[in-house]
């Protein structure tokens, strides 16, 4: 089982019970200047899908900020306080001004060039401490830092010992600071085993596989969007075994909300305004003070009311913590209509508790061994309400290269209670097919399947009102002109290669084929396409 301890949770000053990332998520662009990065237009490729990864971030609701820096240039910039680095944009958040500059930068590529020059002397090692010091100096409180590296150069420092020794201590540095490195490999030709891969390594302290490389043709804005989930818990909580006997542990979610907060605007100007809420005597009309609140339930014709501090007192009087019943086996368990809240994965941590760890791992095997879960009460933060819950251990699975492919913790399943689950009435009727006509349908189906992920298929709709939001906002005059690919449309000619012969066996099979299944009478009946005339008698 791999060490737990190569994952460390994100600031240290956050408390137990609370359960957000403080400081906004920042990340350093990167970028090998040097000229075959130019020549092959992978510098300009990779702009392009800077500003990608940028305008996604901005749809999914989160507060980052950014910065790129060239290393390999032949001037150095006046906020630079190193040869051959030049700060192309400083790290602050998204705005409308910076999304022009990106679009400069991706227009007037050739322009950079001329103004900052290139050089063939420059030091990776540098380029990190360049990074991290502009991280250091960032007036914006930070949660999460990320160094997100372009290059097609697997070996940047050649064969010089000295600079790949420096380069290795700044990768420690940057290990220490809390700050994760990304290595996006550019080109037909990189091999990350040169040189990057230990790079990596050392700074997430385990094995990490470096995807890529990608082409010309390729958009990996995907792969610089993607957090690090690592240094991103939802929470710190803890374990109580009893007897007073805790566990350290973090909470990670696999799932995250990317709804815009609801701003209410002015009627007539159009600006944002503010809410304020008061409570009026029901008797006298008069405005209340919040010492004067009184919160009442009526029980039995009985009006029971609390006071203010009363009411608080009654809602945070659970401590935050999971706190163990017992243990149930898996094989007696039907977790069929357990799926009520995404669930969430359980890690531990050793700056709730120390010592977290060697419990944690023995508890997880124990309950691998036995195969058995433990059934828990969870209670998330101070005033929510305790939840039942599962932890079902999860054992470390490692891929083909010998790197992690799912760690080991528990997933931690929210159970519902008796009025979360209905019941669906089961229908009689039968549908009978033949056992050909199965057959045939799974030939056809096996034709058909693709390898499918949500990130691959975006909303045309919601696409193109971002598109005309963006455009709108950098003030762009051809709105109508603005297109968006829907790839939900089905590729037809690439159905009809795969399936063949299928197509007219199917047509064939099932061409005077009636649906047997009976219709819902209480369905209400669909909107008809068809439009009605009318005609006007006249009188003779």
């Amino acid at each position: 089982m791999a060490s737990f301890d190569s994952i460390i949770d994100g600031s240290d000053d956050e408390q137990e019970d609370q359960f957000q990332q403080k400081g906004k998520e920042s990340t350093i662009f990167l970028i090998d200047f040097r000229t075959s990065m130019h020549k092959s237009g992978l510098f300009k490729h990779a702009l392009v899908n800077i500003k990608k990864s940028i305008q996604k971030s901005i749809k999914e609701a989160r507060k980052i900020i950014f910065g790129v820096i060239l290393f390999g240039t032949g001037k150095r910039d006046a906020t630079s306080y190193r040869q051959n680095i030049a700060l192309l944009l400083p790290l602050a958040s998204c705005s409308v001004e910076r999304l022009k500059k990106m679009n400069e930068m991706i227009t007037c590529s050739d322009d950079i060039i001329k103004e900052y020059g290139q050089s063939e002397d420059a030091s990776l090692a540098e380029a990190l401490e360049a990074s991290f010091h502009f991280f250091t100096n960032c007036n914006t409180k930070l949660g999460s830092k990320r160094i997100v590296l372009f290059t097609n150069d697997d070996n940047p420092d050649g064969k010089s010992k000295d600079k790949q020794h420096q380069t290795r201590k700044r990768a420690e540095d940057i290990a220490v600071g809390r700050i994760d490195l990304d290595i996006i490999p550019l080109g037909d030709k990189f091999d990350s085993n040169k040189f990057y891969q230990e790079i990596v390594r050392i700074v997430k302290k385990g094995d990490f596989y470096i995807d890529g490389p990608f082409s010309m043709s390729q958009d990996f804005s995907e792969l610089i969007n993607r957090q690090s989930y690592s240094n991103r818990s939802f929470g710190r909580i803890r374990f109580n075994l009893g007897h007073e006997t805790f566990i350290g542990c973090a909470i990670y979610k696999f799932t995250a909300s990317h709804l815009l907060k609801k701003v209410n605007l002015h009627r007539e100007t159009n600006e944002p305004v503010r809410t304020v809420r008061q409570f009026l005597h029901p008797s006298t009309v008069k405005v209340l003070r919040p010492f004067e609140y009184q919160t009442s339930f009526t029980i039995a014709n009985k009006v029971i009311s609390f006071t203010d501090d009363e009411w608080n007192l009654y809602n945070n009087g659970f401590e935050p913590q999971i706190i163990l019943l017992e243990f149930r086996a898996l094989d007696n368990l039907d977790l069929e209509f357990t799926f009520c809240n995404p669930p969430s994965f359980l890690f531990p941590d050793e700056s709730v508790v120390e010592g977290s760890t060697t419990l944690f791992t023995a508890l997880l095997n124990r309950c691998l061994e036995k195969n058995i879960a433990a059934l828990c009460i969870y209670i998330a933060r101070r005033g929510s309400k305790p939840r039942h819950v599962l932890l079902i251990p999860q054992e470390e699975t490692e891929d083909d290269d010998v790197y992690e492919k799912m760690p080991a913790g528990f997933h931690v399943f929210y159970l519902p209670f008796g009025g979360s689950i209905g019941e669906m009435p089961k229908s009689e009727a039968k549908c009978e097919e033949s056992p050909e006509n199965v057959d045939l349908m799974k030939k056809i189906i096996k034709k058909l399947k693709i390898q499918y992920s949500p990130s691959t298929m975006d909303n045309p709709k919601t696409s193109l009102e971002w598109a005309h939001i963006e455009a709108h906002a950098i003030g762009t005059d051809d709105h109508q002109d603005i297109k968006v690919d829907d790839q939900t449309i089905p590729d037809i000619e690439t159905i009809d290669e795969r399936l063949g012969f299928l197509v007219e066996e199917f047509t064939s099979t099932f061409e005077n084929t009636k649906s047997a299944w009976p219709s819902n009478k209480n369905k209400r009946p669909a909107k008809s396409n068809t439009t009605r005339t009318y005609t006007k008698k006249q009188k003779n």
